[in-house]
């Protein structure tokens, strides 16, 4: 399952330039609309007034609402050049550059009595070609956000469905815009209850409308199809109703009928058939004609054929033996191959996983058939088709190889910010994680130009019971490693101190205590950390003499968010002592009256009220902060008594490392670099989608990479490095990708481990 994702990253690995091949109609295919159905909508009601914003405050603002620019030259208004219904829309635009707590905002006045645990539509209508980053919500922390898209075509209606907790009502409604925007309209917001967006109905218009239920539709599968729309009409009338399914100019097959419809909303399903259809997209076109007018809307529709894919890939198929017999001649001539035998790489893995894809079924309850993956499948073969034009170009003029890492018995050094090999070249390393398919992959990877991967095991796995030690995870790692050093692969391990044993918090109780984050005991008490001191001194020293094993990862997006203990309070009061020098001294600090350290309550991080006293907690921030890298530092001191070379760091999550929020979870940059040889982290830089400000959020990774390599000169290892979603299933171009690695190589990255 993790490697076919990496379609898209491979593409970016050999630094190709997509490009887009349209497929020719076959013969086999076979598109028609056959009918049109119509019947009446019955929309929900809206909870919320003056949605349209019809109704206008002198000042400008609609009646209901407040404004406030706060710290941005933002401007909001109700305009009448530009209206979805009635006469009126909201008008917003911001000139203030985006940053933290930067942000305008208008806030509805009466809070909105929704039901806990009850599931409600959001949805507005937006026209704007350049929204910047805005969006419709509220909630407890401000936790529902519909993103405000680009429209530079015309109206656009945005919906999010949640389910409001306790703590979210009642809801107050809040629209903020955080980023520069020329202007955005903002028309018939839409709050009512269930999973559907129904139609507007509180504005009397005089217009006909139509729009799709969906603005991008895709039908999966052979045979019957339907698309619905929804049309407004203003008033009783004789109607026709005119479907067109178009791709480009072209127009490919259409539908008329005839017939009186009441005034009102009403739902226009379009039906058709469709056989072996590729999926390329169609716009399918409805039209409403009336002595009122002629209104119209569309659908961008794919589809999504079995049958076709399966035809499509048997033909990739018998194309293969070709690609590989070019391969073959251009390596035998002496040529450079290393570009190519990516694409052939690609081509010959996911020929497999696009098969199991098209053979991946699910039978309903009533016997039915779906094919959950079809569409990804589809995907991947418009993409094999890019990777095959790929290797015909190298085949015409090949790339000229690139200088990989060669392990020769050495493991690379840490010099001056950089990995280097033997002869002090500079050293890139780019690979994947983290789980079982890497394992299996590892001879694979060269022939994608991938030098890295990152495994992990943990203390459960060697100390399964008390008094036993479990040697197989350990002969396990050093047949890995051998495998990876055959081919030039360098493995990352991370030895992952949160798979704690569970006897040991059996034996020693006191070990449970509430955390937040994948550490879940006690990491004060002496018990837990001669445990792990234990696990490093046995599990280290059998794979330290593999040149293969990169370095050591100390611990998985680590945070300290502990209930107190006895063992973190007597270090405290410690701490206290150390900083202050005397009671005395903290209380005149702190303006308290306490008659010893002993007596100082260690704040609890769970406790809502311990940040009210600032001068405690500012002191806990920071104890919480040395501790925390202490704890790490007696890993590493255990790894470099037995392994002195090897480079050691742990992969901080960088949002801890910038927000002012997140300090309460003690990760320091300089003090996580005073232990590590390598500034690890676990960072974020997922794609837009034609949304907010930038084309991916860059943002996160520029300023973290920096603040990590001004604290240390050492390369910076992203072993978790997230560049899409989990479970995105939109299209990711490969510049994205491309995009992301170079800006962290940019920033100081030096090796990284891709989570799939």
């Amino acid at each position: 399952m993790a490697g076919r994702r990496w379609i898209r990253t491979m593409h970016v690995l050999c630094f190709y330039t997509a490009l887009v091949l349209l497929c020719s109609a076959v013969s086999a295919q076979q598109l028609r609309l056959q009918d049109i159905h119509t019947q009446i909508l019955h929309p929900s009601p809206n909870l919320i007034q003056n949605a349209s914003f019809e109704e206008v405050h002198s000042s400008g603002v609609p009646t209901g609402w407040l404004w406030s620019p706060r710290n941005t030259d933002a401007t909001l208004r109700v305009v009448s050049d530009r209206a979805r219904s009635g006469k009126r829309s909201l008008f917003i635009t911001n000139g203030t550059p985006f940053g933290a707590h930067v942000y305008g905002m208008a806030e509805y006045l009466s809070p909105i009595p929704l039901q806990a645990g009850k599931r409600y539509t959001l949805s507005a209508y937006v026209y704007s070609a350049r929204p910047g980053t805005a969006w419709l919500g509220g909630g407890g922390g401000w936790q529902f956000r519909m993103r405000l898209p680009a429209s530079p075509n015309g109206w656009r209606r945005v919906s999010m469905t949640f389910v409001p907790g306790e703590g979210d009502v009642p809801f107050v409604l809040r629209l903020i815009t955080e980023s520069p925007t020329d202007g955005i309209w903002i028309d018939d917001i839409k709050l009512e209850e269930g999973d559907t967006a129904t139609p507007v109905t509180s504005v009397s218009s005089s217009i006909t409308q139509i729009e799709p239920v969906q603005e991008q539709v895709e039908v999966q599968g052979d045979g019957a199809f339907a698309v619905p729309f929804v049309l407004t009409l203003p008033q009783t009338a004789q109607v026709e109703l005119v479907a067109t399914l178009r791709q480009g100019t072209r127009r490919i097959t259409s539908v008329t009928r005839r017939t009186r419809m009441e005034a009102g909303s009403h739902r226009v399903i379009v039906r058709g058939m469709a056989r072996e259809v590729d999926s390329q997209p169609r716009q399918l076109i409805l039209e409403a004609k009336t002595d009122m007018g002629r209104a119209e809307g569309q659908a961008v529709t794919r589809f999504y054929s079995r049958t076709g894919a399966l035809r499509l890939l048997g033909e990739l198929k018998q194309r293969l033996p070709a690609h590989e017999k070019t391969v073959a001649e251009m390596e035998k001539a002496g040529k450079p191959v290393q570009w190519a035998r990516v694409s052939l790489t690609v081509l010959q893995n996911f020929v497999r996983y696009v098969e199991e894809d098209l053979n991946h079924k699910v039978v309903a309850p009533d016997g039915s058939e779906t094919y959950p993956e079809l569409r990804r499948a589809l995907m991947q073969l418009d993409e094999l088709r890019e990777v095959e034009e790929h290797l015909r170009q190298q085949s015409r003029s090949p790339s000229p190889d690139v200088a990989l890492w060669q392990c020769r018995g050495r493991r690379p050094k840490v010099v001056n910010g950089s990995f280097v090999d033997e002869t002090t070249r500079p050293l890139f390393f780019t690979g994947y994680g983290h789980f079982g398919q890497v394992r299996a992959d590892i001879e694979k990877f060269p022939a994608y130009g991938i030098n890295i991967i990152q495994i992990e095991v943990g203390p459960s796995a060697i100390f399964p019971a008390e008094g036993e030690v479990n040697d197989a995870p350990i002969r396990e790692l050093q047949q890995i490693l051998e495998r990876a050093e055959k081919v030039n692969v360098a493995v990352n391990l991370l030895i992952s101190p949160h798979y704690f044993p569970g006897w040991m918090q059996d034996k020693y109780p006191h070990l449970r205590k509430r955390r937040n984050g994948f550490l879940q005991y006690c990491l004060h008490a002496p018990e837990s950390q001669q445990l792990l001191q234990r696990y490093i001194h046995t599990l280290i020293p059998p794979l330290s003499r593999y040149p293969a094993l990169h370095s050591i990862c100390l611990s998985n997006e680590p945070v300290s968010f502990e209930e107190p203990c006895e063992f973190a309070t007597r270090d405290w009061h410690r701490w206290l002592q150390e900083r202050h020098g005397s009671i005395e001294t903290l209380n005149r600090r702190w303006r308290t009256q306490y008659a010893r350290f002993d007596d100082v309550p260690l704040p609890n991080p769970f406790d809502g009220n311990a940040r009210n006293h600032l001068p405690s907690w500012y002191d806990y921030i920071r104890f919480n902060q040395e501790f925390f890298a202490r704890w790490h530092k007696m890993m590493a001191d255990a790894i470099r008594e037995v392994a002195p070379n090897l480079p050691i760091h742990a992969k901080t999550m960088t949002w801890t490392l910038l927000n002012d929020s997140d300090v309460v979870y003690g990760v320091d940059a300089y003090l996580f670099s005073s232990f590590s040889d390598i500034n690890g982290n676990d960072s974020v830089n997922w794609y837009s989608h034609g949304e907010g400000e930038y084309a991916q959020g860059w943002v996160l990774n520029a300023m973290s990479h920096d603040l990590q390599r001004s604290m240390k000169n050492a390369p910076i290892f992203n072993s978790e490095n997230h560049l899409i979603p989990d479970r995105e299933t939109r299209p990711v171009p490969a510049q994205h990708v491309h995009t992301v690695l170079w800006q962290e190589a940019i920033h100081g990255q030096c090796a990284t481990t891709i989570w799939v």
